[in-house]
Parts: structure tokens; C-alpha cells; sequence
């Protein structure tokens, strides 16, 4: 398991910085989630959730038949996590020690979590916070939830299929762009040991009432 790597910096600019080479390609600059983008994003994942049975999973179960006690959910993360360690070999040392199931559940919970927090930014933004914290520990880097990003929109079109269209597709880069502008913050922060840095404004009861009001 990795451990995790401190770099001191000397300004808040130069972590500003940081945070902003860590986008990736797909990044959304002050991106405004709307609420057809939450609904989107929900119920295609309450379809991965639920383990129906989309169209490219019955056609892996058909060319797979070992597959037949697997379910929607189980191959979902099979393959995000085959995806992510091809783009990102060096994050396997942080899930070495790891079982990959009780993982998956975890990954589970936290988009679940997510996705059901978009209209309490708030409480999303300490959860997302001290979860990056936590996984700081393990050696997981900035740039990796940048990766994982990539790896959850190519696993959701090959799981939802025809059901994964461009709007979903938007949505779904709409509300993860959202989210790294809170994560890749505080995951710099904590490999720079900056503890004065404040990822994100989690203080602004204003603005959780405002999405709120939209959202609801």
C-alpha cells in the first residue's frame, strides 16, 4: 500500500496551480449543475444500482456464461477498476492490501452518497473532503480521481449502452467536474501539507439553500 507523500509549497497560488494541472480533458470550468443534470445522473445510476439488465450486460452474459450469478453491479466495477488501473498502473500499490469487493461497495456508496447530496453542497463538501483526507493516507493522488473520472464515464457507456446518451453523458461530466472542483483542492492540500489552504467554502448556509431551492 502507498503511503502518503508530502511537498511542501510555499503560496497559495502555487496550490491554486496545482489544482488546476490536475483537470483532466473532460473538466468543466465553473460548472453550473442544473437540475435536469441531477436527475440524469441519478437515474442512470439508480439503473447500475438496481443491477437491471442492460442490453451490452445480457450480450456479456451470452458471449460469458460464467457470468449468469453475476450481477449488473458486479460487472460494473469490474470493468471500472480494469479501467482505471490501465490508465493509472502506479494506484494499484493503494488498493494492493485492499479486497476490490468491499471496495466497489465502498465506490458505490460514495457516488451514491454524491449524486444524493448535489442539492446539500455543504454536507457534500465535508463528506467529499474527508474522504479524500482519507484516502490521502493511502497513497491515493490528486490526479487519480481525475483518472477515476475517466474511467466512470467509459464504464458507464459500455454498462448503460443506449441508454448512455449525450445527455446523460453531459450531465454525468457536468456533476463530476463539480465534484473535482472540491476534491483535486483538497487532495493538493494534503499532499503539500497545507493545512491553511480551505478546499472549498464549506461555510455558506446561502448557497446550500440556493441549490437546494433548485434542486428540490
Amino acid at each position: 500500500m502507498g503511503g502518503a507523500i508530502v511537498q511542501h509549497v510555499n503560496s497559495s497560488a502555487e496550490l491554486e496551480k496545482r489544482a488546476i494541472d490536475a483537470r483532466p480533458y473532460y473538466y468543466i470550468d465553473h460548472v453550473s449543475i442544473e437540475a435536469t443534470d441531477v436527475q440524469l445522473t441519478r437515474n442512470s445510476w439508480q439503473i447500475i444500482m438496481t443491477s437491471s439488465n442492460t442490453l451490452p450486460y445480457l450480450e456479456e452474459i451470452e458471449s460469458h456464461p460464467q457470468l449468469m450469478h453475476s450481477s449488473l453491479l458486479t460487472w460494473f466495477f469490474e470493468k471500472f477498476y480494469d479501467k482505471f488501473f490501465s490508465l493509472c498502473p502506479e494506484a494499484r500499490n493503494a488498493f494492493s492490501a485492499v479486497s476490490m469487493v468491499s471496495q466497489s461497495r465502498l465506490m458505490a456508496g460514495v457516488i451514491s452518497s454524491s449524486l444524493g447530496l448535489l442539492n446539500r453542497p455543504v454536507i457534500l463538501a465535508q463528506r467529499l473532503v474527508a474522504m479524500v483526507i482519507k484516502h490521502h493516507q493511502r497513497g491515493v493522488r490528486a490526479t487519480q480521481y481525475s483518472t477515476m473520472g475517466e474511467a466512470l464515464l467509459w464504464t458507464l457507456a459500455i454498462t448503460l449502452g443506449d441508454e448512455f446518451t449525450t445527455s446523460v453523458k453531459n450531465a454525468w461530466t457536468r456533476v463530476y467536474s463539480h465534484l473535482l472542483s472540491i476534491i483535486l483542492p483538497a487532495a493538493i492540500s494534503a499532499e503539500t501539507n497545507a493545512v491553511e489552504f480551505e478546499p472549498v467554502n464549506i461555510k455558506s448556509t446561502a448557497t446550500e439553500k440556493h441549490v437546494h431551492s433548485r434542486y428540490k
